[in-house]
């Protein structure tokens, strides 16, 4: 039912104790073949119940997954204080079983492990929250930084939508409260030809005293 390897067993079934050296598990594979390759993996499978009786996984209960415990001053932590898991997102029967990575970290002056990010069963990418708004691909809580930000391809992608616009603009040490507005033109701007009164303008609140608009 238990047992260890190079030392007493360290708090699982199966225990790697090493002493005066790093702990190392290595496995490998050979294909036996030249034309194919093999698989290393590692696999956990989780039920509920007993081996004779088990009963299918629920929600939030984990399939497999790597934590780690470091030694404090006196002891080691009740529960792992780092963790990428894979986690049941829902009942499982033989016809759905959905699932998400999750990544688990202690921040600084705590011994509780918190979720800092998950992919979901809807392959959507959710970091610093747990509530999916059920349509972008990637939600983040907080701020976002980066060198730059393109498209994919010249003239290809919009910054908002039709019903999620934003408000303010920040750019060259300078903000520009509710910049951006579906509006008619205001005094000073200029707007060529033929446009239509509904169309991007800029609110006359802003700190812009002028913008000329070209449109085809």
């Amino acid at each position: 039912t238990g047992g260890s390897v190079g030392g007493p067993r360290v708090g699982a079934p199966l225990g790697v104790s090493v002493s005066g050296g790093d702990a190392h598990i290595q496995v490998e594979g050979y294909s036996g073949s030249s034309s194919t390759a093999t698989n290393v993996s590692f696999t956990g499978r989780a039920y509920r119940g007993t081996t004779s009786a088990p009963v299918s996984l629920a929600a939030g209960d984990w399939l497999s997954g790597l934590d780690g415990y470091g030694y404090g001053a006196t002891a080691l932590p009740a529960s792992p204080t780092g963790a990428v898991a894979i986690v049941a997102e829902g009942g499982f029967t033989d016809a759905s079983m959905p699932t998400a990575i999750v990544f688990q970290i202690t921040p600084s002056g705590s011994i509780t492990a918190t979720e800092a990010a998950r992919i979901n069963n809807a392959g959507r990418l959710l970091v610093g929250t747990t509530t999916d708004n059920g349509s972008d691909l990637i939600q983040v809580n907080g701020l976002l930084s980066a060198a730059g930000l393109v498209p994919q391809t010249t003239g290809s992608n919009d910054i908002g939508a039709g019903s999620r616009r934003w408000r303010s603009l920040y750019m060259n040490g300078l903000q520009y409260n509710n910049a951006f507005q579906q509006a008619t033109p205001a005094s000073g701007v200029t707007v060529s030809t033929g446009a239509s009164t509904n169309t991007l303008c800029i609110d006359p609140s802003a700190d812009i005293a002028s913008l000329t608009v070209a449109l085809p």
